[in-house]
């Protein structure tokens, strides 16, 4: 069954205020399920293309298993502004018994897919665990460069025009393979003002490129204020890993620091990106690396155009 959630499917809807609070499913023996469906499911969405969704929040007291599309309050989002959103578990459920899976793409703990959207005040504590590309703590695949606000609805421009700020993920791993994942989004193209990202997980990316503990690539204007505390972040085939991404183009990033350790599939490992290109400035990163196959430094396995200032790897 596809497009599964309180709401199946949403055209130009908005949905403010509401919470979704999940449980178990009975007649299962060793799962612990709240839902078991296929593409495009959430704990309160399917998937919505055009709309607004604000103060938002599911409550999991069981796991989300689904195929792709996946995500702790939506499978899929298009086109609109997200704010106060959140995906936890229920009081006294283990993190083991309450975790987004998805068997193939595009899997989240809030939302396996935004696209054309202006994210503020996203967060998840669930672990995610995808079978192939695109996983993140936060989204598998985020577009943030819509140029949207709740100004209409209400009265406030609560998700500023382009943005995506205040994004954190305290996850304790986030798992995927062949390629793009993120301890927040599996792949992140985001507008100005992106600021205050944070994850807590350990991010394994398998077989594919592109794994860092923020992201595992970012195409962004300016990024502000982000920082991963993960333990590790590792490869077992692939290149571009790092601490914070795998491989980061931006105008500027300013303010982060990795501690972690990174262990590279191949080439391209460094303590805060893989490859790195922009204007960097204030940063640091701390832990062990490897790289099978070369590129590898203390903060970018490797570094192109730009400039890097008061930046130090310990």
């Amino acid at each position: 069954t596809s497009n599964v959630g309180v709401f199946g499917a949403v055209k130009n809807g908005r949905i403010f205020d509401f919470t979704v609070n999940s449980s178990v499913y009975t007649g299962q023996t060793n799962t612990t399920y709240s839902i078991n469906a296929k593409d495009y499911v959430g704990t309160v969405i399917g998937s919505i293309d055009g709309g607004q969704i604000f103060n938002t929040h599911a409550v999991l007291g069981g796991s989300i298993n689904a195929s792709q599309y996946v995500g702790g309050v939506m499978g899929i989002y298009r086109s609109g502004p997200v704010g106060n959103i959140s995906s936890t578990r229920a009081g006294g459920v283990a993190v083991a018994a309450a975790k987004v899976i998805g068997s193939s793409s595009y899997v989240g703990g809030v939302s396996g897919y935004f696209s054309n959207a202006s994210l503020k005040t996203v967060s998840s504590s669930l672990d995610v665990i995808g079978g192939s590309n695109n996983v993140g703590g936060v989204a598998g695949y985020a577009q943030g460069t819509g140029w949207f606000d709740f100004s209409s609805s209400r009265g406030v421009a609560y998700v500023a025009p382009g943005t995506m700020s205040d994004v954190h993920s305290t996850a304790l791993n986030v798992i995927g393979n062949n390629g793009y994942i993120g301890g927040l989004f599996g792949y992140a193209s985001v507008g100005p003002g992106a600021a205050n990202w944070s994850s807590t997980a350990s991010v394994n990316g398998g077989s594919g490129a592109y794994v860092g503990g923020i992201a595992g690539k970012v195409d962004a204007s300016d990024l502000a204020n982000i920082y991963s505390t993960g333990s590790l972040v590792t490869q077992t085939g692939g290149n571009y890993s790092g601490g914070l991404f795998g491989f980061m183009s931006a105008i500027s990033l300013t303010n982060a620091s990795a501690v972690a350790d990174v262990m590279g599939g191949s080439s391209y490992v460094g303590g805060l990106a893989g490859h790195a290109f922009g204007t960097i400035s204030n940063v640091f990163a701390t832990g062990d690396l490897t790289a099978p196959s070369g590129y590898l430094g203390g903060l970018f396995g490797q570094a192109s155009s730009g400039s890097v200032t008061n930046a130090y790897a310990t």
